[in-house]
């Protein structure tokens, strides 16, 4: 009462209370562990006179028991247990819960550590020990005494960097070190001395004010020095790395797929920073980003074409490293996609699709027009559906299936996707050498495909894209006008066809809706009425 009528802050007036109080059991002839026990419930109960929180009001009596016990000419270790036992004790009075009570102790510990004069590694191994016992007086289970203790050291370690000035990374590399110190010191498996090494290296990152980008880095960065530091191979790092990753993603509130993401860029990271090749790299990419996708509770498909695109995504970034041109990192990252589809057992389209979407995302993350991105789908898609063994004609679709869906991503309209489908088809076609004919014919039926994807277009609109994409696709290939129209017609026809087969129409709607289209399709390129007749028979 009367440090406050100095305009002490409440900090100090605790403090005074403390000492006083020590120095009345002093001269009562107390022991030291009752003096110590008596100032830290003065400094507690003036914390609560004054306002504090129930979590200061532990920090208060955790310091006045270690001023206390220094009094006492007590050493710096057992200054801290001093502290560490006395905040928790004030949080059992307090009704705190039992981890928040280990939680206290372990922070009263480390800055009662600090005041001593320890080391960093002192202060964090004071601060774990503090909180374990806490945890275990207040009824935790061991694993939760250790997780406790794990996580005191991080945040004992985290703080006296930060005091000492040092930089945000810094605070989370000192936090992730120092938790799986504490970790391995409670016998822990190196698994989860990584995990707590990422989640202190969180933690921390988040105390100190990083992205959540950064925090996510530090996390897996944290999780992978831990498990080199125990001996673990680069695979199980990469691992480690990646399940920290998403772990923190998790903690931070992100969705399933961006979990995904994150294990699949921490492990890639982490495998890079082991010498993995590019290969392994995806690989350790698309396993973590599957199974942090699993653990979040995305559906089987979703998890692997989560690891896919963090497959596709770890092989440019190794193809960047290893200098190669933005070409070349888009092909990559499209081989890998459709290796890592490959290894989920996702069907041969499947592989061609995921193939062109991480090309694409490739392509635009290097700043390429959007034709250039088409272009990479395209060509991503038909490599992929090569390397697993499709016929030409499906190569060219699956091509055509790819640039769709990249121009989708594109916001373009249907009618473009379409006529993107289209263009990729025949590209397809040229580059195994199809006859122009073929090569028309396969844009058609791409751009029919796209069109009906989209549920929007009406069947002379599918089929009029389909007529136009053939028909662009024959002009590229040298066609004469007439065979173009000739294309473009048949083309149509085929879309309706398949069309009102897709719908369940009997073989003579099918037929009768194909002669209609081609019909239509041959008065737009100004056939006679002869023609039109010809075609649509």
């Amino acid at each position: 009462m009367t440090a406050a009528s100095f305009n002490m802050t409440v900090a100090q007036q605790a403090a005074f209370a403390g000492i006083a109080a020590q120095s009345a059991s002093i001269l009562a002839g107390m022991t030291a562990s009752q003096q110590i026990e008596a100032a830290a419930t003065a400094a507690r109960i003036a914390g609560a006179a004054a306002g504090m929180t129930l979590q200061e009001q532990a920090a208060v009596a955790g310091a006045a028991a270690a001023d206390a016990a220094s009094t006492a000419d007590m050493i710096g270790s057992v200054q801290a247990a001093e502290a560490g036992a006395a905040a928790a004790q004030a949080g059992a009075i307090l009704q705190m819960t039992a981890a928040e009570q280990a939680a206290a102790a372990g922070a009263a510990a480390a800055a009662a550590g600090n005041n001593s004069g320890m080391t960093l590694q002192q202060q964090a191994s004071a601060s774990a020990t503090a909180a374990a016992f806490a945890g275990a007086a207040a009824g935790l289970t061991v694993e939760a005494q250790a997780s406790a203790g794990a996580a005191a050291a991080g945040a004992a370690a985290a703080l006296t960097v930060a005091a000492t000035g040092g930089s945000k990374a810094q605070q989370a590399v000192a936090a992730g070190a120092a938790a799986a110190t504490a970790a391995a010191s409670f016998n822990m498996t190196t698994s989860q001395q990584a995990a707590f090494a990422g989640f202190a290296a969180q933690s921390a990152g988040n105390l100190s004010g990083m992205t959540l980008e950064e925090q996510l880095d530090a996390a897996g960065n944290a999780a992978r020095n831990a498990g080199a530091s125990a001996g673990m191979t680069p695979q199980q790092q990469a691992a480690a790395a990646g399940a920290a990753a998403a772990e923190a993603a998790s903690v931070l509130g992100l969705a399933a797929q961006v979990q995904a993401a994150a294990a699949g860029a921490a492990a890639a990271a982490a495998g890079n920073n082991s010498g993995m090749t590019m290969q392994q790299q995806a690989s350790a990419a698309a396993t973590a980003a599957a199974s942090a996708g699993a653990t979040a509770g995305l559906a089987v498909n979703l998890q692997a074409s989560a690891g896919a695109a963090a497959a596709g995504a770890a092989a440019a970034l190794a193809s960047a490293a290893a200098g190669g041109t933005n070409v070349q990192q888009v092909a990559d990252a499209g081989a890998a996609a459709a290796m890592a589809a490959a290894s989920f057992n996702m069907t041969a389209s499947q592989q061609a699709e995921l193939a062109g979407v991480a090309a694409q995302s490739e392509a635009n993350a290097s700043g390429m027009t959007s034709a250039e991105q088409l272009d990479a789908a395209g060509a991503a898609a038909h490599t992929a559906a090569a390397t697993a063994g499709m016929t030409p004609q499906f190569k060219a679709l699956a091509a055509g299936a790819a640039a769709a869906e990249a121009a989708s991503i594109l916001n373009m309209d249907a009618h473009g996707q379409a006529a993107a489908a289209g263009a990729a088809a025949a590209q397809a076609g040229a580059r195994m050498q199809m006859t122009a004919a073929e090569q028309a014919a396969a844009a058609g039926a791409a751009a029919a495909a796209a069109a009906g994807n989209n549920l929007g277009m009406t069947l002379q609109q599918q089929a009029s894209a389909a007529a136009a994409a053939a028909a662009s696709a024959g002009a590229g290939a040298g066609l004469t006008v007439d065979a173009q129209a000739s294309a473009g017609a048949a083309a149509a026809g085929a879309a309706a066809a398949l069309a009102f087969a897709a719908a369940g129409a009997t073989n003579e709607q099918q037929a009768a809706a194909a002669g209609s289209a081609a019909a239509i399709a041959a008065a737009s390129f100004n056939m006679t009425t002869s023609q039109q007749a010809a075609f649509a028979g």
